[in-house]
C-alpha cells in the first residue's frame, strides 16, 4: 500500500515482483511512503505494526528480483520523529507485539478533525472497538475523543463519568506507543 505519494513505476515494481496493491488498511503488509505524514493509511500501519518503508525498498527489491526484508528499509524521517517525539522503528516493533488500543471502546464526536470515519479505521487497526453512538454510561476502557466544537455533549458525558479526550490521545499516542490520559478536554 502507498500513502503520501503515487509513482506508477513503483506500482509496477510491486506487480512485477508478485505483490498485490491494496488501499484497504486491514490487507496491508507493507506501507510505502516518502515521508511520515499522519495519514489514515500511515496511522493504521503504525497501529498494526506493519513496516513503513521508503521507496528505496522497492528499487532495491527490483534489483534483487524479489522482495527484500521490509524491516531493513523502515523510513527514516528524523524531523517528524523529533516533532512527535517518537521512534518509528520502536513503535512498529511494540505495536507488532501488542495492539495499543486493545481493550478500549472509543467514540469520536462528529466535529473532530480528521473526521470520525478516519478514526474508525485507525482505532480498529490499533485493536480498539469503535463506537458509532455516543455512550450514555461509563464502563471500564470507555472513552470519547472530542473537540471544543462538540462542547454541547460534554456535560452529559462528564456527568456519566466518561473520559473526554483530545484527538492527540490517539494520533500522537499511536506514534509514541503511549496513551497520555492527561489529554483531557
Amino acid at each position: 500500500m502507498f500513502t503520501g505519494y503515487n509513482d506508477k513505476k513503483d506500482n509496477d515494481i510491486v506487480v512485477e515482483l508478485g505483490g498485490v496493491l491494496t488501499d484497504v488498511c486491514s490487507e496491508c503488509s507493507v506501507l510505502v511512503t516518502d515521508q511520515i505524514k499522519r495519514t489514515e493509511k500511515l496511522l493504521c500501519a503504525v497501529a498494526k505494526g506493519v513496516p513503513v518503508v521508503s521507496p528505496s525498498w522497492l528499487q532495491e527489491s527490483k534489483k534483487s528480483g524479489s522482495f527484500l526484508d521490509p524491516w531493513q528499509f523502515v523510513i527514516n524521517d528524523t524531523d517528524r520523529e523529533k516533532q512527535w517525539e517518537f521512534s518509528l522503528v520502536k513503535t512498529l516493533q511494540s505495536a507488532k507485539k501488542q495492539p495499543l488500543l486493545k481493550g478500549l471502546k472509543i467514540h469520536v464526536t462528529p466535529k473532530v478533525k480528521p473526521p470520525p470515519e478516519l478514526f474508525q479505521q485507525v482505532i480498529q487497526a490499533g485493536g480498539g472497538e469503535y463506537l458509532k453512538s455516543l455512550p450514555k454510561n461509563s464502563e471500564e476502557g470507555l472513552l470519547v475523543i472530542s473537540c471544543p466544537e462538540n462542547k454541547a455533549s460534554h456535560a452529559k458525558l462528564k456527568k456519566a463519568g466518561i473520559p473526554i479526550m483530545d484527538k492527540e490521545f490517539i494520533l500522537t499516542g499511536l506514534l509514541q506507543f503511549k496513551l497520555d490520559y492527561t489529554l483531557v478536554l
